[in-house]
């Protein structure tokens, strides 16, 4: 990660809801000293975001609007295994948070976002290398 080298983290932040994408930048950019240097409204745009801004983090719905938050996790994973990938989404299906998890996200976090878990998350996200 760039942060400790004098240079903020950056993100990339996806998610279908344009208000979710907005919020979650502040709190990245403001809470966090992150700098998000991309969004993603949909799958394929979330892949090209990440090959070409290559950032430290991404912030990852499951639940885009074509239904293929899994498989964008599936993708960045592939394009590099050591991406730092926290999941924030609304589902709650033990089983496949588990199995987002096992794919190689680094945390989860459930909407509605309360910060103690977030800030958890983060702290995970931003020191692991």
């Amino acid at each position: 990660m760039r942060q400790g080298h004098g240079e903020r983290t950056t993100a990339l932040v996806v998610d279908d809801f344009a208000s979710i994408r907005a919020l979650l930048t502040v709190i990245l950019e403001r809470r966090y000293d992150c700098e998000v240097v991309a969004q993603a409204g949909n799958a394929e745009c979330a892949r090209v975001s990440f090959l070409q801004c290559c950032p430290d983090l991404v912030t990852l719905d499951l639940n885009l609007e074509d239904n293929e938050g899994l498989e964008v996790l599936d993708d960045l994973m592939l394009i590099n295994p050591e991406a730092r990938v926290v999941i924030i989404t609304a589902e709650n299906d033990p089983d496949l948070l588990r199995a987002v998890l096992a794919k190689g996200a680094t945390a989860v976090v459930s909407k509605p976002i309360q910060f103690t878990y977030l800030d958890a998350a983060m702290q995970r996200a931003m020191t692991e290398s």
